[in-house]
């Protein structure tokens, strides 16, 4: 705390922290830092009432656990959005997969538990919300890195892939895929999951996959 005090123009109260939500590792020492204008985005996506605030913000941590994980394990940088254009099929590439980590867990029985409604809808809701578009004020552009279809894309594959790997739970298998699986699937299928294919990536849930997924296992 007192580094950044020093540090940082403002402290805990310039912008950096105020409106966004980044994962740190110093001295292998990690954590989380949501800012009050970040908590208070996420109680109104996409506006007041259609996403729960508990399911918005374990999305957000999730998706931040997503970035840290690529970073500690293989290295990958946490590129802002504002950085992106330099570097915009790195962006895509770990912006996508740490939403697919962050997801994975939360829709997971033995993680985030999700269910119902809340996996299904309001997680799908979130999802499509964080599409991002980067504007240049200089000549009043704009260019899309990531498309709300393609959010939902991804959320939507990593959903059935948590599903899945639970159902095969037995005393051999521990029904939770490791990180390097997930790396491997999601390489396998991610020109698939940019282009949104909707007939074999991320088919749309059908209401009775919502249902069993309700009566499933906890």
């Amino acid at each position: 705390a007192q580094v950044i005090e020093t540090l940082v123009p403002g402290g805990f109260d310039n912008p950096i922290f105020t409106a966004h939500a980044f994962a740190y590792d110093v001295s292998g020492r990690a954590g989380l830092v949501i800012g009050d204008g970040m908590l208070s985005y996420l109680e109104n996506i996409p506006k007041p009432n259609t996403v729960p605030f508990n399911v918005a913000l374990e999305a957000k941590i999730g998706s931040m656990v997503g970035w840290h994980l690529q970073h500690i394990k293989f290295g990958v940088k946490n590129i802002l959005p504002t950085d992106a254009l330099n570097n915009e099929v790195e962006y895509q590439h770990s912006s996508l997969f740490a939403d697919v980590l962050g997801t994975y867990y939360v829709a997971h029985p033995k993680g985030g538990k999700l269910r119902g409604n809340d996996v299904c809808e309001h997680y799908l809701t979130y999802a499509r919300s964080t599409g991002t578009t980067l504007c240049d004020t200089e000549t009043s552009s704009s260019t899309v890195l990531l498309t709300s279809e393609q959010k939902e894309c991804a959320a939507i594959w990593a959903i059935r892939w948590a599903w899945i790997d639970n159902a095969l739970t037995n005393e051999n298998e521990t029904g939770v895929a490791s990180l390097e699986e997930l790396r491997d699937r999601f390489d396998a299928r991610y020109e698939r999951i940019k282009a949104v294919d909707r007939v074999e990536t991320c088919p749309e849930f059908t209401s009775i996959e919502c249902v069993l997924y309700r009566e499933g296992s906890k």
